[in-house]
């Protein structure tokens, strides 16, 4: 009895939840707390209860593979006879489906085989599908699949080697067997490795290689290295001479070519008249000049043996006599512990000077066209090859006559686009935004002059704030000194207060000036939407709304490729050209000395860091967020000369617009459109009498007021409109009736009519 009074509490209580669930956030059952309770149940109930939980659960299905099946490892076994190769390759393929049938790409369509094996026994399950060739397999397990192939061997005049196509294996070993001995196997690609062994009278190259479609397998003859204790050294050196004023600056690249026995050291013999600037070589430890008599002797060390082929470059600068007319001999470097060389000269200028060869002063020099230098010798940029030579022996040379010009006065410095933005308001306050694109090679300022009564409120360059000076009433705006092709972007920000605007009157607009040329400038004019602007006049015309648009690129002043030489149309013969050594030599060609090059490597905007500093000192502009409304017009020039003022003037008037104003603009434009057709159809027509005399004036005074409600009014020209065509409407129907009445007047009958004469 208390076990089913528990029982029932139990029920009443799992009741009493369900009832509250649909108002109470539900909440997982839980047992009644009930401590010293006890329960009673039939032992068939429980027993099926045990048996429940006692009963095994089904497993888990294993979740599908990620794919049918893959290549595991491929074998590859090669016996080279003389005739051709033998190939044997073992493929293991691990298929993952259970059921179905699965195809496996296993190596590019169209390879003759000799055989194929499935776990040892013959197939005839391979497929072509997408250019590959394919295995049909079914069953889940790994699966041997054997290739036999024969290959022929490949004779090209140099070392016998066959070509295998090999499987997209992840794991790829090979063996290659060759009947005879003392031989060096070599695969290609590199990224491979095999190890060759002699194994009585055959040799055997064991290895393996990445992922790949085919192998390429050569092999040579093993040859003694040479017993030979001495370096056979031949070398080529190409000589840039750049002429300057007062300086001539040679460049030497050298291609070594060292034979039998490496080396760490070069040595190479200059004048004494000579200062060595710069040597650059791969793996450079150290360089030192040191004085032989009139010579002197420049050696160079590497950290580590060379052998084969290096590069070696020195940059030496010679001083130039003084005077406009002068004479010099070339430097004549000569390379120490060289069996063979070869030398080209190469003779350029940068600057107005004028060189030529003096007659008769050629030492072992033959001289040859230009354009059969070296490909890194022919010049870029400004440097412009004038005479080339070849060394023929040593000691060799050539004496320069030398004619330094005058250079002429050239633009240095230019605002290339000047773009303007001025806001007037009502109450004749501007703000002046001028935006410049300049180019600059020489100038530490551009001068900037204000309109009287102007207040500069920013500057910024390139977007950053900076401090200008002032010197004498005018602003010094500092500038970047860059490249030939390079710009720089400056903006200025500036307050003027002017009276404020009247109902009608004229208004000059003045803008800033400059004392550098500006080829282009754009005014964009914005003014009160309650006056409506009726003339202008100035020294700038109106325009349209130039479109938005970015400037083409220009030319980088570096070149440091092939490709960039030969789509700048500064190199056009590429013949024979080794284009990684050009555009290493190009490279090495423009730096100069290294102290050159760092100082070369500094950007631009931090060329004059104490400079910046020292105006970065005390109060920036803030940025100011200024909204650009009103009404909307744009004025334009070109080639505005420095100190030249560039002004706007404008009539305006105010605009007042009203029903009343509206009315008398429509009434104004209905008389002047009336009278004009009142007069046209008078002379066309008989039965309509010609307006009176008066009406003109009262037609050219409509006219008169119409203009003067249209500028107040703030243009109505569909009101303007619509009194033209209710004028001319009025007359017309006018005409209409006149003429309707004459046509219904009865005729008088023949003779009864007025004679000419008159009554007798």
């Amino acid at each position: 009895m208390k076990a089913l009074r528990t029982v029932t509490m139990v029920t009443l209580f799992i009741c009493l939840s369900a009832t509250t669930a649909s108002a109470v956030k539900p909440t997982p059952p839980q047992a009644p707390q009930m401590p010293g309770a006890s329960m009673w149940i039939p032992w068939s109930d429980f027993k099926g209860i045990l048996e429940k939980l006692s009963a095994p659960r089904p497993p888990a299905p294993d979740p599908p593979p990620p794919v049918d099946a893959v290549v595991s490892g491929a074998d590859y076994e090669a016996v080279v006879g003389e005739e051709g190769v033998a190939v044997t390759m073992t493929v293991k393929i691990l298929v993952l489906e259970r059921e179905e049938w699965v195809s496996v790409p296993v190596m590019r369509a169209g390879i003759p085989l000799l055989g194929a094996e499935v776990d040892g026994e013959p197939t005839a399950s391979l497929t072509e599908k997408d250019g590959t060739l394919q295995l049909v397999v079914r069953g889940a397990g790994e699966h041997t699949l054997t290739l036999r192939l024969s290959l022929a061997l490949t004779e090209t005049g140099g070392p016998a080697q066959f070509t295998l196509h090999a499987v997209r294996s992840p794991v790829n070993r090979i063996e290659v067997r060759i009947g005879r001995p003392d031989l060096e196997v070599a695969i290609a690609p590199k990224s491979g490795h095999l190890e060759s062994r002699t194994t009585g009278d055959s040799t055997v190259a064991v290895g393996s290689f990445p992922p790949t479609d085919r192998v390429t397998l050569s092999w040579t003859r093993n040859v003694a290295p040479s017993v030979r204790e001495t370096s056979r050294v031949s070398a080529e050196a190409r000589t840039m001479l750049t002429v300057g004023d007062g300086l001539g600056v040679y460049t030497t690249i050298i291609d070594y070519d060292i034979r039998h026995r490496p080396v760490s050291r070069f040595a190479l013999s200059l004048p004494a008249s000579v200062t060595v600037a710069d040597v650059s070589t791969e793996g450079l430890v150290d360089w030192a000049v040191e004085e032989t008599g009139e010579d002197q002797t420049l050696t160079v060390s590497t950290s580590y043996e060379v052998i084969g082929r290096h590069q070696l470059a020195v940059t030496y600068e010679a001083a130039l006599p003084s005077g406009t007319t002068v004479t010099f001999g070339t430097a004549d470097l000569i390379l120490e512990d060289v069996v063979h060389e070869v030398g080209y000269l190469a003779v350029a200028v940068r600057s107005n000077v004028q060189v030529d060869p003096k007659e008769g002063s050629l030492r072992n020099l033959a001289k040859i066209d230009p354009g059969e230098l070296p490909p890194d010798l022919r010049g870029s940029g400004d440097q412009k090859v004038l005479y080339a030579f070849k060394y023929l022996k040593h000691p060799s040379g050539v004496e320069l006559n030398v004619i330094k010009h005058k250079d002429a006065s050239v633009l240095t410095c230019e605002v290339r686009q000047a773009d303007y933005r001025v806001l007037l308001t009502d109450r004749g306050k501007q703000l002046i935004e001028g935006t410049y694109r300049i180019a600059n090679r020489t100038l530490q300022y551009l001068t900037l002059t204000l309109p009287e009564g102007t207040d500069l409120w920013g500057v910024y360059r390139e977007g950053e704030p900076i401090k200008a000076a002032e010197a004498d009433g005018k602003i010094l705006l500092p500038i970047f000194r860059g490249g030939p092709h390079g710009t720089f972007t400056m903006k200025i920000v500036a307050y003027r207060k002017t009276p404020p605007l009247s109902i009608f009157g004229t208004r000059e607009i003045e803008l800033p000036t400059l004392d550098v040329g500006v080829n282009r400038l754009d005014l964009a004019l914005y003014t009160p939407s309650r006056f409506r602007l009726l003339g202008f006049g100035g020294t700038l015309l109106p325009t349209r709304r130039r479109p938005a648009g970015s400037s083409s690129a220009a030319l980088s002043g570096e070149s440091t490729t092939v490709s960039d030489l030969a789509s700048k149309g500064l190199i056009h013969d590429l013949r024979g050209l080794d284009k990684e050594a050009f555009d290493r030599n190009v490279r090495y060609r423009e730096e100069q000395s290294q102290v050159h090059k760092q100082i070369l490597d500094i950007p631009v905007e931090a060329s004059n860091l104490n400079y910046r500093s020292a105006m970065a000192r005390g109060a920036l502009p803030v940025e100011l967020d200024i909204t650009w409304e009103g009404g909307h017009r744009t004025f334009g020039t070109r080639i505005v000369d420095p100190e030249e003022k560039a002004s706007i003037t404008f009539y305006y008037g105010l605009r007042k617009r009203s029903s009343i104003l509206k009315l008398l603009l429509f009434l104004f434009a209905a008389y002047p459109a009336y009278f004009l057709a009142h007069f046209l159809l008078s002379r066309s027509s008989s039965f309509i009498e010609a307006p009176a005399k008066s009406g003109v004036g009262l037609a050219l005074v409509s006219l008169l007021l119409m203009g003067a409600a249209a500028t107040v009014q703030g243009g109505g020209r569909g009101t303007i409109v619509l009194g033209f065509v209710l004028g001319a409407g009025i007359m017309l129907l006018r005409w209409t009736r006149a003429r309707r009445r004459d046509r219904s007047q009865p005729m008088p009958p023949p003779g009864e009519g007025p004679s000419e004469g008159g009554a007798s």
